[in-house]
């Protein structure tokens, strides 16, 4: 049975009436002339409207794709809301944790635990569920930045195992002993396998069948599960507390980084050019060609966050630990779109923004779907905010919002 709490001990509730299909709950206020709708399933307020002055005697349409409120002004009035379409319509089982599960462009996706833990489906965004794959509960699965190669760490044992298998055909490229693995990653195509563990750092050329890198001293600690390896398989970069290596795996060429703050997880633009940090302190982002910071920002809201580049290389979109995402412009730092969690306690789903900057991923505990993202508004702060408080019936007094007359 769905649970949610619709307010304090001090609200009163004034009506409350159920949609035919029994996925809808209305629910107005006696203390506020408002009407919340809340999506009983995901618990998710799906919208609130403000009503005229009287106690509302409410009912759905038949469709459940309408709300209307009778008794209002002395019993002389009736009112009617459209109600918004629920974006997450094609909602998927599964989840789908964090971007290692999806596609440099976004288009194709990881779903795991779909009817039950270890069963991973693979979803491509315009063909739907294109293939399945069975692991055990603690593997790590991931995708290659294309999305064509499954990277998957075999975790079950001290003696763990990587494997790569090629999706569209099923053929396993590789499978390699990685003992106690704590991270795996692959460039295009599974060309290359970059590894870490407490015993070493290890670079596998697939295709070639061969160790092209090696390093047993400088190891990541048990905090640094983060390493990194360019799209194009030239370079990698791995970290240690506050100290950031990189190295060319063509010319044998390495830099080192002295950080202000221990490193969360690190991603290389696709040419290996260009190293974006998170930090405990913040993001930050390094021209790997002249050894240069190109800007920093401290924020406590960036703390613990997993960069990636977007498709176009133009912005950085972090994946933010306590869920949400920020996109930052690649050349300057500043903000571009900031998605952070709700500190609604109805509202249960997350939302992140995909690599194509296009559409958002929203997820709750069980499902995930992909919806685009709201087109930028083009009004002026000042002009928006009138408008918005126009639309919801709201207005301002001093700092507080109230209902406009």
């Amino acid at each position: 049975m769905s649970q949610w709490k619709a307010g304090s001990e001090q609200v009163d509730i004034a009506g409350l009436t159920t949609s035919p299909d029994g996925r809808l709950v209305a629910v107005a206020r006696n203390d506020e002339q408002r009407i919340d709708v809340v999506d009983v399933d995901a618990q998710v307020v799906v919208t609130s409207v403000r009503h005229p002055e009287g106690p509302p005697r409410l009912t759905f349409s038949r469709d459940g794709r309408s709300l209307w409120a009778a008794n209002l002004r002395n019993a002389s009035l009736l009112v009617r809301w459209e109600l918004p379409g629920d974006p997450r319509v094609e909602r998927r089982r599964g989840t789908i944790p964090g971007y290692s599960d999806m596609s440099e462009d976004g288009k194709r996706l990881l779903g795991r635990n779909v009817e039950g833990p270890g069963d991973l489906r693979i979803f491509d965004v315009e063909r739907g569920e294109v293939g399945r794959v069975s692991t055990r509960v603690h593997d790590a699965p991931g995708l290659s930045p294309e999305g064509s190669v499954l990277v998957n760490g075999e975790l079950e044992s001290e003696d763990s195992w990587i494997s790569l298998r090629e999706l569209d055909s099923g053929k396993i490229l590789a499978r390699r002993r990685c003992p106690q693995c704590r991270r795996s990653v692959a460039s295009r195509g599974g060309a290359r396998l970059l590894s870490t563990s407490p015993f070493r750092v290890e670079v596998w050329d697939v295709m070639a069948g061969r160790v092209v890198f090696e390093d047993r001293a400088r190891v990541p600690s048990l905090p640094d599960r983060y390493p990194a390896i360019s799209a194009n398989g030239r370079r990698i970069a791995w970290s240690r507390e506050t100290t950031v290596w990189t190295r060319d795996l063509e010319t044998g060429g390495e830099s080192t980084l002295e950080l202000e703050s221990p490193v969360n997880a690190s991603a290389l633009d696709e040419a290996g050019q260009r190293l974006a940090i998170c930090t405990a302190k913040g993001a930050e982002l390094w021209d790997l060609r002249t050894l240069r910071l190109s800007w920093r920002t401290h924020s406590s809201g960036l703390n613990q966050c997993y960069p990636r580049f977007a498709a176009d290389q133009r912005a950085i979109v972090l994946s933010l630990s306590q869920a949400g995402s920020v996109v930052l412009d690649a050349r300057t730092g500043q903000t571009l779109i900031s998605m952070l969690p709700s500190n609604d306690t109805n509202t249960a789903w997350t939302s992140s923004v995909m690599p194509d900057l296009r559409h958002q991923l929203l997820g709750d505990r069980e499902t995930w779907s992909i919806v685009p993202l709201p087109d930028p508004d083009p009004l002026a702060p000042e002009a928006a905010l009138t408008a918005t408080l126009k639309r919801t019936g709201l207005r301002f007094e001093g700092t507080e919002l109230v209902a406009a007359p």
